[in-house]
């Protein structure tokens, strides 16, 4: 037989002539294939209107979440960005006094290097060359004291000792010098 399709004759839809000829041309006859019949299923039954709406509401909600997920997540990160870059700022700023507070005390200013120190420690509470240096300074100041305690000078002695027991309340020998410096003012006044 010819694999082309037939032309179909101009005879009327009912005529029984066409319809064997159309069968032939559409589905060859061969001996050898056997018809393959499909399994029987039940016909699908229609899901209820509302699970479908239930799942739709699921989807919206799930995305919603994911969105505020995101936007708490960039929320944080910006959050931790800031308090980082804050962090670095007050560390430059402490060390800038620190190093204003070397200037000072280069110049002999052992007061106001002491300020520029402690501040250094309010700003970074755990700096350990500003808590060294004020321990520097406050050894020269006793030092200085003891000084003008041997020299006479009693009233700068007790200056210098009430200074270093106002910056460190538990000096251990500021406040035996500071004793020693008023016995000897109230001995020389009578």
């Amino acid at each position: 037989q010819d694999p082309r399709p037939a032309r179909r004759a101009r005879r009327s839809p009912g005529s029984l002539e066409t319809r064997p000829v159309m069968r032939a041309i559409q589905r060859p006859q061969d001996d050898a294939t056997v018809p393959v019949v499909a399994p029987y299923t039940e016909p699908r039954e229609r899901r209820p209107i509302w699970k479908s709406v239930l799942r739709v509401v699921l989807m919206v909600i799930g995305a919603l979440a994911i969105l505020g997920l995101s936007v708490a997540l960039g929320g944080y990160l910006g959050l931790h960005r800031g308090e980082v870059e804050r962090e670095e700022a007050r560390l430059q700023e402490a060390m800038a006094h620190f190093e204003k507070g070397e200037a000072l005390l280069s110049q002999g200013q052992y007061k106001l290097a002491i300020a520029e120190y402690q501040y250094v420690l309010k700003l970074e509470a755990d700096h350990a060359f500003a808590l060294q240096r004020i321990d520097e300074v406050i050894a020269m100041r006793y030092m200085i004291g003891m000084q003008y305690l041997e020299g006479g000078d009693y009233v700068l002695a007790i200056t210098e000792f009430e200074y270093i027991l106002q910056i460190k309340p538990d000096h251990p020998y500021a406040p035996q010098g500071l004793g020693e410096a008023q016995t000897r003012l109230a001995a020389s006044l009578t």
